[in-house]
């Protein structure tokens, strides 16, 4: 027998048992949608629902029962969402809420017949017009001994919608404040009440017909489902959803009637040809800015691939080559002149078209991400662009050079957060770029890494031309340098073309030489800080300043004894220099007494 829905349920679902609701519930979905367009004798009806079954078998065996929160787009558990649906009026749920159903139970010792007809029971329902489906009546009738439902009092005698005879009989306000209702002749003739859910007195007091075994077993009311009464707020939602079902535009009607045919259709040029179909039907809905449309035959296609993958491979294929082919034919001029408009009234229903678009809608989500001022537009176009990059990132080297440079100074943040072994092939694209704007913005991203394949590509921007684009590379090299870093950085320094460059580029050069602890690098300051040197004393000297000037800003007790070994073997004017160092630097910390002394 059914067990009676009760609020006293204190143990709280743990994460094991969430996740395996959370699994049961995929499949009652997938196996619902199967059933719809397959017959029942298919191998895809049995399989889904065998799975189904299973899973569900597993669980009562473990648990006793399981308890299903019902909401207009959601599944609940434990008073969590389990699932919840995009499309409210095409999902599972949707078709017990909106006759009132607020919670579902399945009881151990559940039998596969039983469970199967309460598949077919939902499935035969769903065909049905909005005016003529009841799941409510259609449970009730059925009766089933391990499966129960909750439902509100207010939809058992009234539908919601256009209904002719609203009550069946009227009640006084002052009769019902008395705790019964006296009922005369005249008050639904011809019809015997008995046992009905809207009679009034104690509701627990008819135990053969409320009791367990009793047409209402399944649906005694708890605390919990009474206040769960709809507000008019809701109402007025469920209307609305209602309507919209019932003027579903004739696009929407093709598309579900093309989908339902492509379930069942084997022949695989067939399939194709019906797929052709749809693609015209999406330049169609772009035109009249019906992205909804668009995105219900998204979300079908989807689905559809979801149930072929590993039964046909071939027609999964035949999807996979339909999709390239939209994608390829979209109008990005089109779309985006849409958004500058204003006119998109379902964002979501855009976004996920962009998302399907892929590569392609990258100029138009950059676009936003620079243009908009709305946070949760911002926030939702950064995430599908991210996405986007990261799942194209070994092709959209091929894409970059056609994007314009406002696009390509967006991407590259996003580009270089990745990490460095992904986008190696795009950094040395963009390293090549000419634009000083991108980069700059590449090095910038690039000052983000710690070392490695980054260092390496900020060496390619220090022979650059522009004096800025080489002091921003130097000032973005990064902690700790591998090898062939300090050796070119080494070479670079001691070339004579270097003596020409900004004194503020020279210092940043040697401040991250002197970061490295290199004593190659030391040896090098130090021949440097000497009388004689590799050049002229007076184009030295700029050198040497620099590298006075590094070492203050490093810091570091060799860079202390450098200084001191300056002050004393250099000539006049850097050993002044040299003592001015020691002396910020002593004001800073304690130096050693020697070398307060003057002894290194």
């Amino acid at each position: 027998m059914a067990k009676n829905f009760s609020s006293d349920r204190i143990q709280k679902a743990t994460q094991r048992e969430f996740k395996e609701v959370q699994k049961i519930v995929k499949s009652f979905d997938k196996t619902f949608h199967v059933m719809k367009v397959y017959p029942a004798d298919s191998p895809a009806v049995i399989n889904t629902t065998e799975v189904l079954f299973l899973e569900m078998h597993r669980f009562l065996d473990a648990y006793d029962s399981l308890f299903l929160g019902v909401d207009n787009s959601a599944f609940l558990f434990e008073e969590k969402v389990v699932e919840r649906y995009e499309n409210e009026t095409k999902c599972l749920p949707f078709l017990f809420f909106k006759d009132g159903v607020r919670q579902l139970s399945f009881d151990k010792g559940l039998e596969q017949d039983e469970f199967t007809d309460f598949m077919w029971t939902l499935k035969i329902n769903a065909d049905l017009p909005i005016e003529e489906c009841d799941i409510v009546t259609a449970l009730w009738e059925k009766n089933f001994p391990h499966i129960g439902y909750f439902a509100l009092d207010n939809f058992l005698d009234t539908d919601i919608g256009d209904i002719e005879d609203k009550s069946v009989f009227e009640v006084e306000k002052e009769e019902l404040s008395k705790g019964s209702v006296h009922l005369d002749d005249d008050d639904n003739p011809g019809q015997d009440i008995s046992g009905s859910r809207g009679q009034g007195g104690d509701f627990e007091a008819d135990k053969t017909t409320r009791g367990e075994g009793g047409p209402y077993s399944s649906i005694l009311p708890t605390k919990e489902a009474v206040s769960a009464a709809l507000s008019e707020a809701e109402e007025e939602k469920l209307q609305k959803q209602i309507n919209d079902i019932r003027n579903a535009s004739s696009l929407n009607e093709l598309i579900v009637l093309i989908f339902e045919i492509l379930y069942l259709e084997d022949r695989h040029f067939q399939f194709s040809a019906l797929l052709n179909v749809l693609e015209k039907c999406i330049p169609e809905a772009v035109q009249e800015k019906d992205y909804e449309e668009i995105s219900l035959l998204l979300h079908r296609l989807k689905e559809l691939q979801n149930i072929l993958t590993g039964h046909n491979d071939e027609k999964v294929l035949i999807i996979e080559r339909f999709k390239d082919k939209v994608r390829n034919k979209a109008s990005i001029k089109t779309i985006t002149d849409h958004y500058q408009e204003g006119k998109i009234e379902n964002m979501d229903a855009f976004f996920d078209y962009l998302k399907f678009l892929g590569q392609r809608s990258l100029p138009l989500l950059c676009k936003i991400l620079d243009e908009s001022e709305d946070s949760p537009i911002r926030h939702r176009t950064f995430g599908i662009t991210d996405a986007i990059v990261r799942t194209n990132i070994n092709e959209l080297s091929a894409f970059l050079p056609k994007y314009n440079n406002d696009v390509i100074k967006t991407l590259i943040p996003i580009i270089v957060s990745i990490g460095e072994k992904g986008i190696i092939p795009l950094l040395a694209i963009l390293s090549e770029s000419k634009n000083p704007d991108i980069k700059i913005v590449l090095i910038h991203a690039l000052g983000t890494f710690e070392y490695g394949y980054a260092n390496r590509t900020l060496l390619k921007f220090l022979h650059d031309k522009d004096p800025e684009i080489r002091l921003q590379a130097a000032k973005n090299l990064n902690l700790p340098a591998d090898k062939p870093v300090i050796e070119a950085l080494v070479d670079l320094v001691q070339k004579k073309r270097f003596k020409k460059r900004q004194d503020k580029e020279m210092t940043e050069i040697f401040k991250f030489l002197a970061g490295t602890d290199n004593e190659e690098v030391f040896e090098l300051f130090r021949s440097f800080l000497q009388k004689t040197s590799l050049f002229g004393k007076r184009k030295q000297d700029k050198v040497r300043l620099a590298v006075i000037q590094a070492l203050e800003l490093n810091g570091s007790q060799k860079a202390v004894e450098l200084l001191l070994e300056g002050k004393i073997k250099s000539h006049k004017m850097i050993s002044r220099a040299c003592e001015q160092s020691l002396q910020k630097l002593s004001d800073k910390k304690e130096l050693p007494k020697d070398f307060q002394k003057g002894k290194p």
